[in-house]
Order: C-alpha cells, then structure tokens, then sequence
C-alpha cells in the first residue's frame, strides 16, 4: 500500500486485524501529511478571553528537544468541553516554520505559551481565582 503524500500514519483501526480480509471501502490508516501540522491547544475557562485568532505563540515539547516552535492561532473553540469536571477550551493553530525544518510527530504533548498582551496587576494576580 502507498500513501499519496508523505507523512506520519495517526491511525490504524485494523491493526489488530492481521490476515484478514477487508473490504473495498473500509479505512485501513489514516495518514498525517508532512507539509502541513496543525497544534491543538486545551486552555481552561479563566483563559478564554485572553486566547484569540492570530495570536503568536511558542511550542515546546514535553521530551527533550532545544526547540522553540513558533505559531499562530487560526481558530478558538467557543463551547468547552468537560474534563475532569473542568471547562475546557480548544483553539487549532499553524506551525510558523516548514514541517521539514521540525522535530515533531503527531500526537506530541508539551506546552504552548501566547503573547496576551499588557494586563493591570489585580487582573493577574485574581485571574485564577
């Protein structure tokens, strides 16, 4: 089997299935193209006004890697979702570099920081409260 784009395969729901037969239409993998990561970022409640589209940022992965990968925020989700009895936030953005030039697979964690501009001090300080 050949991919028409180079990538990473994310997912496999017949892995588990050797030597059996599949049918024409069933999905065997699903292929992450190369040329084009997106980053998913979770971010609670407190956050929501402070995230916002076209918003620039920095990821860095949880395993040991020097480095910074720069994005930019394309979308903010606007219904949470509960986890662990928390309200939840997503918003999808881009890598600011080529996928050739990162170290990245998909599914990797680690942490994103956004520049949220200038805040008065009571305003950081209650934020989380």
């Amino acid at each position: 089997v050949r991919a028409p784009v180079d990538g990473f395969i994310v997912d496999a729901p017949l892995a588990n299935q050797d030597g059996e037969l599949v049918a024409e239409d069933q999905l065997l993998f699903t292929v992450a193209p190369l040329s084009r990561f997106l980053l998913e970022l979770e971010f609670d409640s407190s956050k929501f006004r402070a995230v916002e589209v076209g918003q620039r940022g920095n990821f860095r992965s949880t395993l040991p890697m020097d480095q910074q990968i720069p994005f930019t925020i394309e979308s903010v989700s606007e219904t949470p979702q509960d986890v662990n009895g928390r309200d939840i936030y997503t918003a999808t953005a881009k890598l600011d570099l080529p996928t050739q030039e990162l170290r990245v697979r998909p599914n990797l964690r680690g942490i994103a920081e956004t520049d949220t501009g200038w805040q008065r001090i009571p305003w950081i300080l209650l934020r989380g409260l």
